[in-house]
């Protein structure tokens, strides 16, 4: 399971949460690179796939866990999580290691929305659908799109005050 938090959670929270669920350090990531060598997928492998492959432990220390929940300093999230490696050779695969340096591209939606807008998944009964929404102008950052999107509202109130 990825837990994806935004703030320091309470240490009853983080306590509870640490009391329930088998806590891992990061695993090696396989990444494959298409025919120009771009990266195409990232495959996290297990606990114990990457035990069985370097014969390293992966459990991680609850009490280091409960205090980096806590803590109000939030690390770099992790590029394997969120990006495709921007290269390699093509064609082939490569075991990306824990603690060593690698180059991503991110995805959005994070950490930041794209540019000229987002995709949106849409749930309505048994049925879903992909939207992109468009912004009204290119944005750079969270906060501008952000003001984008209050703007987009205030517009589309103002055409359908029921609303």
């Amino acid at each position: 399971m990825l837990v994806l938090i935004q703030a320091a959670v309470p240490r009853k929270v983080a306590e509870w949460i640490c009391q329930r669920i088998p806590l891992f350090e990061w695993t090696p990531v396989e990444a494959t690179y298409d025919d120009r060598g771009r990266g195409t997928r990232l495959r996290l492998l297990s606990p114990a796939a990457a035990a069985e492959r370097d014969g390293r432990d992966y459990h991680a220390n609850r009490q280091t866990v409960i205090e980096e929940l806590t803590s109000p300093e939030m690390p770099t999230p992790n590029g394997v999580v969120f990006g495709l490696r921007t290269g390699g050779k093509a064609g082939t695969s490569e075991c990306l290691e824990p603690g060593k340096e690698y180059e991503f591209q991110w995805r959005y939606p994070f950490p930041g929305p794209g540019r000229w807008g987002f995709y949106l998944r849409l749930q309505s009964g048994d049925r879903a659908t992909g939207r992109r929404v468009s912004f009204l102008r290119e944005v750079t950052n969270s906060d501008d799109a952000r003001g984008v999107l209050i703007e987009m509202v205030r517009q589309a109130r103002s055409r359908n005050p029921e609303s």
